[in-house]
């Protein structure tokens, strides 16, 4: 009759079939009866103290319970989490309850040794600290502080919150928070708008927990004024303002500047004293922080000319009797010859080309040619428009200057007073600065007028 020796079950809980032998009949040994399992024996697998398990002999067939840390094993640093049939956790894992039955398992009984079960062990080293973040109102006397649910860790960022309840407080506004219930710490002022300025809203944690107090600012009372450096008058505000009141600025006064028998251009409203190169547009708003006077800023160019033209450009100064150029606001011609020849002309005279010279240009063409022989000049020349008759073709400069005035928005090609060797300058935004063309090629043509 076979006989088989006693296994140890090690702790991976590993069975794999017995190797059963046969005897010369070939009798099956289960046959024999007298068989017996390994043992389970417990490890405990680096522990500092405490007492094993007893070890476990099922017979055959028979059902056991793994125990817990029955014997109080210990680990310093370390807690119980079970057991396994390897060191390092990576075979099959036993827990307190679990049921084993002693049986021909091919994956866990291994011939010939126990099935050893070792300690598992989990380190116990403490969750990292987390920090709070608080928000204080300060003195308030209504509303609600912001809540920051959030447990922070150490070096972690977070971001500032609002005035999200609606802090108030009598006779203050509130302007933002600090580290410090003074104002003396890190500032998280609020922008314009009323949040929290974006570029500085984020807080990091140190190693303690952060409160940010409420900071306020006395409410005063503040005017808005609006002057003019020129002789003409100006709206008037007459509300009164609080610190942090947004304002909407108000629009030029209706009869605006006139000057020079020009309605000027209004380009705006700038601060008076202040740094910021801005001009303020009516119907912008503006946050009130202290008393503000506007002050009106004017342009000749783009205004309103005498005769109800457009103003393209100002000289500066009066010289030679005028300063400021006006275009007509409409063509004088669509489809105009210059001159009725095609080829060079010679007029015995020099057409400039300078800014100030179209008005005696036309002068010579007219005189050199007749009003009939000199079509784009003469429709200038005899120009009527509310009562004005000093229009003239301008110089080929004078219609460059057009080309950057956003007031003469007309595409084409346009007939200028100057010359090239007996062939007339004309302008168009798509040829290079220096075209000319035969006399009888038609263009275009704008007159204008100085003053």
């Amino acid at each position: 009759m076979l006989v088989f020796r006693r296994i140890t079950l090690v702790l991976s809980i590993l069975m794999i079939p017995l190797c059963w032998g046969c005897d010369n009949s070939g009798s099956n040994p289960d046959s024999q009866g007298g068989i017996e399992y390994a043992g389970i024996e417990f490890l405990g697998n680096g522990n500092d103290g405490g007492d094993l398990p007893a070890s476990l002999n099922p017979e055959m067939g028979e059902k056991v319970i793994i125990p817990g840390n029955s014997g109080g094993l210990r680990k310093d640093g370390y807690s119980f989490t079970g057991w396994n049939t390897k060191e390092d956790g990576s075979g099959t894992s036993f827990h307190e309850g679990d049921i084993f039955v002693a049986k021909n398992n091919p994956e866990l009984l291994i011939y010939g040794s126990d099935l050893l079960l070792y300690a598992q062990w989990s380190n116990l080293s403490p969750p990292p600290a987390t920090y709070s973040v608080t928000y204080d109102g300060n003195g308030y006397t209504g509303g609600k502080v912001p809540v920051d649910s959030t447990k922070y860790l150490y070096n972690q960022q977070g971001e500032v919150k609002g005035n999200t309840g609606g802090l108030v407080r009598e006779h203050f506004i509130f302007i933002g928070w600090n580290t410090d219930q003074d104002g003396k710490g890190i500032s998280y002022p609020i922008d314009d708008e009323g949040s929290i300025d974006s570029n500085n809203s984020t807080f990091t944690i140190d190693e303690s927990d952060l409160v940010l107090y409420a900071q306020w600012k006395h409410v005063y009372c503040y005017k808005i004024c609006y002057k003019s450096d020129y002789d003409n008058s100006v709206p008037v505000d007459y509300n009164i303002y609080y610190y942090g009141e947004q304002c909407r600025v108000k629009a030029e006064d209706d009869y605006g500047l006139v000057q020079f028998g020009i309605r000027y251009k209004f380009l705006g409203w700038r601060i008076l004293g202040s740094s910021e190169n801005r001009l303020y547009m009516p119907g912008d708003y503006i946050r009130v922080q202290s008393n503000v006077v506007f002050t009106a800023e004017y342009s000749a160019v783009g205004g309103r000319g005498p005769a109800s033209g457009l103003v393209f450009f100002d000289k500066g100064v009066y010289t030679d009797g005028w300063r400021f150029l006006e275009v007509a606001l409409t063509n004088q011609g669509s489809s105009v010859m210059w001159h009725n020849s095609h080829g060079s002309l010679n007029l015995g005279v020099s057409l400039e080309a300078g800014i100030g010279f179209g008005k005696s240009n036309t002068t010579a063409i007219i005189n050199a040619l007749g009003a009939e022989n000199a079509p784009a000049a003469n429709l200038c020349d005899a120009l009527n428009c509310n009562g004005y008759t000093d229009w003239f073709l301008p110089s080929i400069d004078e219609l460059r200057l057009l080309e950057s005035f956003d007031g003469f928005t007309d595409s084409g090609c346009y007939w200028s007073s100057s010359d090239n060797s007996g062939m007339p300058y004309l302008y168009n935004s798509n040829l290079p600065l220096e075209s000319v063309a035969y006399p009888d090629f038609m263009c275009k043509v704008r007159a204008i007028r100085r003053f």
